[in-house]
């Protein structure tokens, strides 16, 4: 399964790479993370990373500020960063589904 999960990472991100060397972009998506740099944030947050998110890491760590489609791919320093924003900001509360039983 986690071999599946990295297939279909790097095959998505062969497409993602064609596309931004199509359009002259290559260059607004970074580097891969250090392996380092995933421990840490593993540590930081405390969780172990989902497969796909850590094989994405490792082929590029995020990309520069507006250099994603939509906006930015976070690294994994932008992850740290946009978490601690999300801590600090006010809870959002879900409604209770009464149809949701434990």
């Amino acid at each position: 399964m986690a071999n599946e999960i990295a297939a279909d990472v790097v095959g998505a991100w062969d497409e993602i790479e064609r596309w931004y060397e199509a359009q002259g972009a290559a260059h607004l998506i970074l580097p891969p993370a250090s392996g380092e740099q995933i421990a840490a944030l593993e540590a930081t947050l405390g969780v172990e990373l989902p497969g796909a998110v850590t094989a994405s890491l490792r082929r590029h760590n995020g990309s520069t500020d507006g250099g994603w489609p939509t906006g930015t791919l976070l690294s994994c320093d932008g992850i740290l960063q946009r978490r601690g924003r999300e801590c600090r900001s006010p809870a959002r509360r879900v409604p209770a589904d009464p149809s949701f039983s434990r």
